[in-house]
């Protein structure tokens, strides 16, 4: 279904009273009505056996995952019964979330279309909920611009043969981040960044010493094998700090280690940070892994 561009929407943006705020607990009731009307124009309500199926697994994965029986009524069937809890005003918003990704999961897998995942994302970004679909999973935005042109290039690059461990890793640290679990989240960031160092390092067979903890001795495996070009030579001092300084320091000081006698929180910003500058750090990675002759 097409996403039209309404007089209410072009009177919003000429007001200037569109919301330009991302929100990241509620999922208004105008979003859910909308992706499930969309999603049942994906996969459809009833009648195949196709969509009964789809449905039925949907519908069966959220009652496990939450322990329940039933969502609304016993006699439901399953699209209904995730109908009725989408628009109900009681649905809790983890319940719902989970309703969303299970079933883009689904529409994914079955192949309807990147088109559909698409439009859900961009009804996502009308209501200012900051999520979106990638990589199998709803990742928050907290930056649209760093999410763009970072975060969003990074999976889909770690999503090539061959990074399945750290692109695991990387949307680990996305799950973590959107339940408030900060330091997992920059511990599995950093995980990601290293795995995506190991993976290029095998990938191309040069040697590394696996005894060696931490991302400063694969950062020196790919420096000297020239992962990164002749004419950047000058700058590699610069790079080699933000490499081995950045993430993996913040890692180390802020996760990695055990928290001793004093209980450590970690802030939410600082968790964004790691995520970002994970992404920025893989996506050059690869980018000039690919590009390497």
């Amino acid at each position: 279904m097409a996403i039209e561009d309404t007089f209410s929407k072009r009177t919003q943006r000429a007001e200037g009273t569109a919301p330009d705020v991302y929100r990241y607990d509620e999922l208004p009731q105008k979003l859910r009505i909308q992706f499930i009307q969309t999603a049942a124009d994906a996969i459809g309500e009833l009648g195949s056996n196709g969509a009964n199926l789809t449905w039925r697994k949907i519908y069966k994965a959220v009652l496990l995952e939450h322990g329940r029986t039933q969502l609304d009524h016993p006699s439901e069937t399953p699209f209904a019964g995730l109908h009725r809890a989408m628009i109900g005003a009681k649905l809790d918003f983890g319940l719902a979330m989970d309703i969303v990704e299970l079933t883009l999961r689904a529409i994914e897998q079955g192949g309807s279309g990147q088109a559909v995942l698409d439009e859900v994302n961009i009804r996502f970004r009308e209501n200012s909920v900051g999520y979106r679909f990638a990589g199998g999973q709803l990742v928050r935005m907290d930056s649209e611009v760093a999410h763009a042109g970072i975060v969003l290039p990074a999976i889909s690059l770690l999503n090539s043969k061959g990074f399945e461990g750290p692109n695991e890793e990387y949307m680990r640290a996305h799950t973590h981040y959107r339940a408030a679990e900060y330091e997992p989240a920059i511990v599995e960031a950093g995980k990601a960044f290293e795995s995506t160092l190991k993976t290029i390092c095998a990938g191309r067979g040069w040697p590394f010493d696996a005894s060696k903890l931490g991302a400063a001795h694969l950062i020196d495996v790919v420096i000297n094998n020239g992962l990164i070009p002749k004419y950047m030579h000058s700058h590699l001092s610069g790079l080699r700090t933000t490499l081995r300084d950045g993430l993996p320091t913040l890692r180390n000081q802020d996760a990695a280690h055990g928290s001793g006698t004093e209980v450590r929180e970690v802030e939410e910003h600082y968790a964004a940070y790691a995520l970002h500058l994970a992404a920025a750090n893989i996506l050059m990675l690869v980018r000039a892994h690919e590009a390497l002759k």
